[in-house]
């Protein structure tokens, strides 16, 4: 499991890695710690040339692309070299700073937000894909201020006797980088921490996120170690099911998603919903946000009393609590429609008496299992 830490200069980001460190060790967890950049590495060299002012002392005088590029070459080099080794183990990796801070430093040089999200593409397709970095399982975006993270990387230079680097000495960029974070967050659903407080605040919060984010990572293992022929038979059982749900009766258009991998299979749903002559809306996705638009003419739909929202799930649990992908689209989307009829798909096997949730995390009115039927 990999989990990165991201922020702007000053958001404190590095003083809750070394917290966590401390309380993973303090609980005998087996992890591995790496911080970028590795300064004073050979692959370094150009990232360090570039944060001294070699290339120019306004970091827009290099652009944003040849910029990630040298701060991916040292990413690239170190996993290939050193803790790749330990990706492939499976062990606990937690990384201070990784692909996320050329997004929100390099990201920071865009004015414009189309060009900012289509760098944003290019950044995921060469790292990820193209570089061949392994994705975190999550990654924390602590939300700070420029003005409280430029007073905090003032105190720190006034305490160490240190001089911050071009990104660091300039309010506008720290400005924009603040911008830039949050859009990235929004665009690689990131957890997004406030990091304005107390630093034990914080770290609580933070323990939160990464306590759903273990509890995630366990069940996705739980679902893989189900055989193919058994989802099948289960998925059959869920659909036949839901399609019996006297809820149905007075429903005009069911929200649901399209299935891939190793989800509950909603495509035999739709082509029997379809057959009964309701219609058929599917969320889209774009900058953040998440809508919905009618399967056949891709016209935007709004939920209406008597609609059904199918809401996908990794796990519920017995409470109508549910463990999403992480990305958090359907609770920002229904907090505008509480008391929407929403219908959660979960494999019996992998139900739970209580999923972690935040204050954020909605509960469904009704889950299918193979079993039967749950109401709240």
């Amino acid at each position: 499991m990999i989990i990165s830490f991201e922020g702007i200069d000053g958001s404190g980001k590095s003083s809750q890695f070394e917290r966590f460190k401390n309380y993973l060790a303090s609980a005998e967890k087996c992890y591995r710690a790496v911080s970028f950049p590795r300064y004073g590495e050979k692959s370094a060299v150009l990232l360090e040339a570039y944060l001294a002012g070699d290339f120019g002392t306004d970091p827009g005088d290099v652009n944003a692309y040849a910029a990630s590029s040298f701060f991916a070459a040292d990413r690239y080099a170190s996993y290939k070299a050193d803790w790749g080794r330990d990706f492939s183990g499976d062990k606990l990796l937690i990384l201070d700073r990784y692909t996320g801070s050329n997004a929100i430093h390099q990201g920071a040089k865009f004015t414009d937000p189309d060009k900012r999200e289509e760098f944003f593409g290019w950044l995921r397709d060469y790292e990820y894909v193209k570089l061949g970095l392994p994705k975190p399982n999550l990654t924390v975006y602590f939300d700070v201020s420029p003005e409280t993270a430029m007073a905090r990387l003032t105190s720190r230079d006034s305490e160490n006797g240190t001089t911050s680097d071009i990104h660091e000495t300039d309010i506008n960029f720290l400005k924009a980088g603040a911008t830039s974070g949050k859009a990235a967050a929004a665009y690689f659903n990131w957890s997004v921490i406030s990091a304005e407080g107390e630093p034990e605040d914080v770290f609580n919060a933070l323990l939160t996120v990464v306590e759903k984010a273990f509890f995630r990572f366990n069940v996705r293992k739980r679902i893989a170690a189900i055989s193919k022929e058994q989802r099948h038979a289960g998925d059959e059982k869920i659909g036949r099911t839901l399609l019996s749900l006297p809820e149905l009766e007075n429903c005009k258009t069911v929200f649901l998603y399209s299935s891939y991998g190793t989800e509950i299979d909603t495509q035999r749903i739709i082509t029997e919903l379809y057959t009964r002559g309701y219609n058929i809306a599917l969320p889209v996705w774009g900058s953040g946000k998440m809508t919905f638009v009618d399967d056949r003419t891709g016209t935007e739909v709004k939920y209406a009393p008597g609609d059904i929202i199918i809401v996908p799930a990794l796990t519920i649990d017995r409470k109508g609590y549910r463990m999403g992908k992480g990305g958090g689209y359907y609770d920002r989307c229904l907090e505008s429609i509480p008391n929407a009829l929403t219908v959660g798909l979960a494999r019996e096997e992998l139900m739970v008496n209580e999923v972690p949730r935040e204050a954020h995390d909605r509960q469904v009115k009704i889950v299918v299992t193979e079993s039967g039927v749950l109401r709240f």
